[in-house]
């Protein structure tokens, strides 16, 4: 699991989400309606959920109308509802009538859902062949010529050198597989300082999401304690110096935004907490950042 992927656990973590949803169908008599999937995760802030339904059902003509749906959820201790009407029947024929697009994204979530809670193998064979959506059952698998075993690990493809050793030829791919990537002189030194210097400023950051101005903190964003000090357009400078971070990140570590999303978000939060408008002195931040201050990426 990567860095990104940390982050994003981290963040569903510590939101209360959606949870418990469930849909509640309003159709003609004779009408019945599958879910897919049946068991519906929780859902978090920023994240998006599709939920597919199966109607089916031999109903005269005459009963066709008005429906509709109701989605329910628990939000923390309140309960959230949505509701949304519609009219089941339609006469007129679309392409989604004749190539099924929707049904094969349904049968795709179904047969994930089925795999994660090691359904019957003829059940998942049946509606992965009528659907004509692989799974792990029905899904093409190499098979070995000779042997006629299936191959579990993939193909592998002689290749032969010109004096067909293909064993040399062989120890030299693997030599140099080993051979460490050449980068030019000082990239990945400086990419190790750029990283280096962003864990410094996070480490400092207080537990109430502000930085103080220090000798440690001038350091790290390249400049003298009092200059920083004296550029200052607020009297607390705890304020300043929690804006000066935010800037320093936002202008130096852009593309590892998702390393340090919550960082910000504290920060911000207790600059709005403190100052009528923390934009102001954002924008001062960054100007004094631009103006005075070197680039660490």
């Amino acid at each position: 699991m990567n860095c990104l992927q940390v982050m994003s656990v981290l963040k569903a973590s510590i939101q209360s989400g959606i949870t418990d949803v469930t849909l509640t169908w309003s159709l003609p008599t004779g009408c019945t309606a599958i879910n897919v999937p049946e068991n519906v995760p929780a859902i978090f802030d920023g994240e998006m959920f599709i939920l597919y339904c199966i109607i089916s059902g031999n109903v005269e003509e005459s009963l066709f109308g008005k429906s509709s749906v109701v989605l329910t959820g628990h939000a923390g201790d309140k309960t959230l509802d949505y509701k949304m009407n519609f009219v089941l029947g339609s006469k007129k024929q679309t392409d989604a009538d004749n190539l099924y697009p929707i049904h094969r994204l349904a049968a795709k979530a179904s047969l994930t859902e089925m795999e994660i809670s090691n359904v019957k193998e003829s059940l998942m064979v049946s509606l992965s062949s009528t659907t004509n959506i692989t799974c792990k059952y029905t899904a093409f698998v190499g098979v070995d010529k000779h042997s006629k075993e299936i191959v579990a690990k993939g193909f592998s493809v002689k290749k032969q050198t010109e004096k067909g050793d293909y064993r040399a030829y062989l120890a030299k791919k693997l030599v140099m597989r080993k051979k460490p990537t050449e980068r030019p002189s000082g990239v990945e030194e400086r990419t190790q300082t750029s990283t280096s210097v962003m864990m410094q400023l996070i480490e400092i950051q207080a537990f109430d999401g502000s930085w103080q101005l220090t000798d440690n903190f001038s350091k790290i964003l390249g400049n003298t304690m009092e200059q920083l000090r004296r550029e200052s357009p607020v009297a607390d400078i705890d304020i300043w110096a929690t804006a000066l971070a935010v800037a320093f990140l936002r202008k130096n570590f852009l593309e590892q935004r998702e390393e340090w999303e919550m960082v910000e978000e504290k920060a911000l939060k207790w600059l709005s907490i403190k100052t009528n408008d923390d934009k102001d002195v954002l924008q001062e931040a960054s100007k004094i950042l631009s103006s005075s201050i070197n680039d660490f990426c």
